[in-house]
């Protein structure tokens, strides 16, 4: 694994769009699980032949990083994800001789999905 050399913490204003953010984690399928598996006792073909099935009938795994604002929007509206700044947004200078400015804000992400999924 290699790291950026001049990575830079985002700032709240870059971190308020979903293209920002991620998942890491594979989607759950209809059938609830996160991949197909074919039932016990079949042959190779059937196996095949089952597996196939089960992807064209429209549940497929998709890519598993991908930004928020690439996942299936809710029905009715335009993402599945909402984004927004709270807390106090007034830019102070740094104490204790460090130089530029902070905010005391934050980022939240709320799925829309899955409830109660919230990123602070």
């Amino acid at each position: 694994m290699k790291f950026a050399e001049e990575f830079t913490i985002p700032s709240t204003e870059e971190l308020k769009s979903l293209e920002a953010w991620g998942n890491t984690q594979t989607s759950i399928l209809k059938v609830g699980r996160t991949s197909h598996a074919a039932p016990e006792g079949l042959d190779d073909e059937a196996k095949e032949a089952y597996l196939a099935e089960k992807e064209a009938s429209g549940d497929v795994q998709v890519e598993r990083f991908r930004t928020l604002n690439e996942q299936t929007p809710m029905p009715g509206m335009e993402t599945c994800w909402l984004s927004k700044i709270v807390g106090d947004s007034q830019q102070y200078n740094q104490t204790g001789g460090k130089e530029g400015t902070t905010s005391y804000c934050v980022n939240v992400l709320k799925s829309l999905r899955w409830p109660g999924a919230v990123t602070v």
